[in-house]
């Protein structure tokens, strides 16, 4: 009973953390992405990570690409997601070298590249973990889009970092994660970075 209501507080959090996101203008988001941005390119880890798993953002997310033209400039080797699963939430990470080579939308509007097996990245091998989300607190809880992709994903990343990257507007109450979520080591918004 305990659980079926925390994930229905969830459903509702996640609609509330989305509308929040969906009010922000083209250039704000630009604003605020640049914010972001900024402050990763001062971490330590960001600037020693050989292997970093970004994503391709939705135009209403935290627009990461010039962190990616950063780590290709610096010879790093960027991957990005590749739902290998809907059914189960499963994803890969896949090695991401051109703007060029991206692929139509596979799901939830999301544009990756073809996954073959020189392309594929072990999770072992990823020093970084950038991730999106719908909301996130400052107690570390990062809640996704309810597919499951990033929790089931991470722990099979050992030795990444796990940071989140949000719009202030984005945060939540503490206290909605349950059993299977994985909580970050950082969270970068606009406003404010939050810390193990």
């Amino acid at each position: 009973m305990q659980k079926a209501i925390k994930q229905q507080n969830k459903i509702l959090l996640r609609k509330q953390a989305l509308a929040n996101r969906r009010q922000l203008l083209p250039a704000v988001i630009d604003m605020k992405s640049q914010k972001i941005v900024e402050a990763i390119r001062k971490e330590l880890a960001y600037r020693q990570a050989k292997v970093v798993f970004l994503y391709m953002p939705l135009p209403e997310e935290v627009q990461v690409q010039s962190l990616i033209l950063d780590l290709w400039s610096a010879g790093k080797t960027v991957c990005i997601p590749y739902i290998t699963s809907l059914t189960s939430g499963r994803m890969e990470a896949v090695r991401f070298t051109s703007f060029a080579d991206l692929q139509a939308e596979q799901y939830y509007h999301i544009k990756t590249v073809p996954l073959k097996e020189d392309t594929l990245v072990a999770p072992e091998n990823i020093d970084l973990i950038i991730a999106p989300g719908a909301g996130y607190s400052k107690q570390l809880e990062r809640l996704g889009m309810g597919g499951g992709f990033y929790d089931r994903y991470i722990p099979r990343a050992l030795g990444a970092a796990v940071w989140g990257v949000f719009f202030a507007e984005q945060e939540l109450p503490g206290g909605f994660s349950t059993e299977h979520d994985q909580s970050l080591d950082k969270i970068f918004t606009d406003k404010c970075i939050y810390s193990k």
